[in-house]
């Protein structure tokens, strides 16, 4: 398995590299679409990998629904992997209140329930268990 990582996802590179390295092939490159792409017998699994920050700012700016729709129509497999806890969620809301930017609660569930249209989203409390279930 061949294991295509996007050359921008420097936060998470560290992890994802120690995690897939000894079973995988790793490849760092700019990927279009997605920050994770698994292939295996000519069948491609994309991941976008959003923190908590992350998401809210791209629910923010309108991008989150877009890389979506681009997963589901470029890729048979396709999954938003949310690395989301309570606490994190309140930490990015109060980074982009610094930034005079507004957050209801409200909008950031309805956006994770939306999303669910969209794609297969999948929740993990933090980074280190993010890797495994994108494993499974």
């Amino acid at each position: 398995m061949i294991v295509k990582i996007d050359c921008r996802e420097t936060a998470r590179m560290c992890t994802a590299i120690k995690h897939y390295a000894n079973r995988y092939k790793i490849v760092i490159e700019e990927l279009e679409i997605g920050d994770f792409i698994f292939t295996s017998n000519k069948e491609e699994v994309v991941f976008e990998y959003k923190t908590a920050y992350d998401f809210v700012w791209s629910m923010h700016e309108g991008r989150l629904f877009d890389q979506a729709i681009r997963q589901s129509k470029n890729f048979k497999y396709h999954f938003v992997l949310l690395e989301f806890n309570e606490n994190e969620k309140n930490k990015a809301k109060n980074q982009l209140k610094k930034m005079g930017v507004k957050i209801k609660e409200s909008d950031i569930y309805e956006s994770i329930a939306r999303l669910s249209t969209f794609t297969t989203l999948l929740i993990s409390p933090n980074k280190e268990l993010s890797f495994p279930i994108m494993d499974l």
